[in-house]
């Protein structure tokens, strides 16, 4: 079977979509924990309450005076933090400087590994004969 130009592009778009689409961070939102989870609806969010370490609540919705969702590590267990006790309120954000970053060494070591296969090959076809 021989390797196309059409399978190498596929092959490398395969490889490179999810370092691309995968790098997110957590930003700290200037928004009141109330306004964010009832206007702006985020799939998770990651909350600091007083004297405890963060939580990563998912589907997060406002219960009276609490802020409510799934725990992500937990599977189906839910949670809820009181609004008065939380600190910071963090959203995934897409992050280019990580996603390039990422690209690069990505795209970096295929160069490197496609180059050492092309290499190997060029030694086995030569089998010591070759000049350049």
């Amino acid at each position: 079977m021989t390797i196309t130009r059409s399978h190498f592009v596929r092959c490398i778009a395969v490889i490179l979509m999810p370092t691309v689409m995968a790098c997110s961070t957590w930003r700290i939102t200037p928004v009141a924990p109330r306004t964010l989870v009832e206007e702006s609806r985020p799939t998770a969010i990651r909350v600091t309450p007083l004297r405890k370490s963060s939580v990563i609540l998912r589907d997060p919705v406002i219960r009276g005076d609490s802020v409510a969702g799934r725990l992500e590590r937990y599977g189906p267990r839910n949670t809820a933090v009181f609004l008065g006790d939380v600190v910071t309120v963090k959203t995934r954000q897409f992050d280019p400087v990580k996603t390039a970053a990422l690209t690069a060494g990505t795209v970096g070591g295929l160069f490197l590994l496609i180059s050492m296969l092309f290499w190997v090959g060029f030694a086995i076809r030569c089998d010591g004969d070759c000049s350049f």
